[in-house]
C-alpha cells in the first residue's frame, strides 16, 4: 500500500482528467485527489495559460476555483441572514426594571470615573459604574446599556436596552454616536454604558449611575 506522501507525489503529476479518474479508485485516492495544492496547481497553470490573475475568488477552495475557471461561472457566497429588528415599542416592553440597583450622580468637573465614584464615599468597582453616553465611540460587546426613561425615571436594563442603541444580538464592537441612535430612544431615555476601566473620564454636566447591590 503506497503511503499519503508518495500518493501526493505521484497526484502531483496528473492533469485533471487523470486526476478525477484516480479520485473513483478507492476513499484514500479520493480524498487524495481532494487535497488544495493539488487543485490549486491546476488553477495556477489555467491562469497562466489564459493570461489571468490566479486567486482563489469567491470559491471555498481550489476545486472548486477550478471549476468555476473553467466553466466561466463565479459563485457568490451566501448572504447572511439580515436580522429582523422587533419594534421599538415590543423593545420597550422587554425591557428589564432595574431601579433599585443604582445611585445616580452629576458630575460637576472633569475627573477620573473612580476617583468621581470614590469621591461620594463609595468603594469603585470595575463593571459597577455607567457614565452617560454623550460622544461617538467604540461600545465593545462585552459592556452593559441601561437606559433611564426620561419622564419616569426608571431605569432599565438587558438585551432590549442593546438593541435600542443599535447593539445588535452577535455583535462584537460597534461605534455609536447620540446623533445616530434611533429618535426615539434619545426622545425618551438617557443612555448610560457600562465603564470596564478605572482611567474613564467623565465630563461636566454629564450624569453617572452606580450599582450598589
Amino acid at each position: 500500500m503506497l503511503g499519503q506522501d508518495v500518493l501526493q507525489h505521484i497526484f502531483s503529476f496528473l492533469d485533471v482528467k487523470s486526476l478525477c479518474i484516480s479520485s473513483q479508485v478507492c476513499q484514500e485516492w479520493y480524498e487524495v485527489s481532494l487535497l488544495n495544492h493539488l487543485w490549486k496547481s491546476h488553477c495556477q497553470i489555467f491562469c497562466s495559460k489564459h493570461k489571468r490573475p490566479c486567486h482563489l475568488g469567491r470559491a471555498e477552495n481550489w476545486k472548486a476555483r477550478f471549476t468555476q475557471l473553467v466553466c466561466g461561472k463565479l459563485y457568490s457566497r451566501p448572504k447572511p441572514k439580515e436580522q429582523t429588528l422587533p419594534s421599538f415599542e415590543q423593545l420597550k416592553k422587554d425591557l428589564v426594571p432595574c431601579c433599585e440597583r443604582f445611585s445616580e450622580f452629576e458630575v460637576k468637573q472633569r475627573i477620573s470615573i473612580k476617583n468621581f465614584i470614590d469621591s461620594k464615599g463609595l468603594s469603585y468597582v470595575v463593571g459597577k459604574a455607567y457614565y452617560q453616553h454623550t460622544k461617538t465611540e467604540t461600545i465593545s460587546f462585552k459592556k452593559q446599556i441601561v437606559l433611564k426613561e426620561k419622564d419616569s425615571g426608571m431605569i432599565y436594563k438587558g438585551e432590549a436596552a442593546r438593541m435600542m442603541v443599535g447593539l445588535k444580538k452577535g455583535t462584537q464592537d460597534w461605534n455609536i454616536h447620540p446623533s445616530t441612535l434611533n429618535p426615539q430612544t434619545t426622545k425618551d431615555f438617557i443612555v448610560f454604558i457600562q465603564s470596564t476601566s478605572v482611567n474613564r473620564v467623565l465630563v461636566p454636566k454629564s450624569k453617572v449611575l452606580y450599582d450598589c447591590k
